[in-house]
């Protein structure tokens, strides 16, 4: 049998959720799922930060980035301890856009990163300066 490589998994799950986002948006319970799944991820990303050795805010976007393969995020520490991120690039996006499907940017990055931040010690915020789907990159700052 065959082995299936790590980019062939990411494209499948990148496929899964632009489906599952346009399927929200289709059926007009994207708020909806958005607030569901905003708590659930409050209630996870602990666990998931301790899973992945994540401590710091850049640590978040690099970890996620190896494992998903979704962004390619370049990532600058500042000296107060937040980190600056920035991406050209996103599998979801660039599928959602070419398909025509829903936005996927709040459900699977946005409010996942978010709810990683809040969970960090110290607490951090998530600043979401602008986004591929309406931009020309993802920059995102946690403070």
């Amino acid at each position: 049998m065959e082995t299936i490589n790590t980019k062939t998994l990411q494209l499948f799950y990148a496929g899964l959720m632009v489906d599952s986002a346009a399927n929200y948006e289709h059926f007009g319970i994207t708020a909806q799922v958005a607030e569901k799944k905003q708590k659930e991820q409050a209630v996870a990303a602990p666990r998931q930060l301790a899973q992945l050795g994540v401590q710091t805010p850049a640590e978040i976007f690099l970890k996620f980035a190896s494992v998903f393969g979704c962004a390619d995020w370049q990532v600058t520490e500042n000296a107060d301890g937040s980190a600056a991120a920035v991406t050209k690039t996103c599998l979801a996006c660039g599928i959602a856009k070419t398909r025509g499907g829903g936005k996927p940017c709040q459900l699977y990055c946005i409010n996942p990163f978010r709810g990683l931040a809040a969970a960090l010690s110290p607490s951090r915020a998530l600043d979401v300066q602008e986004t591929l789907w309406e931009g020309k990159e993802c920059r995102f700052l946690v403070r």
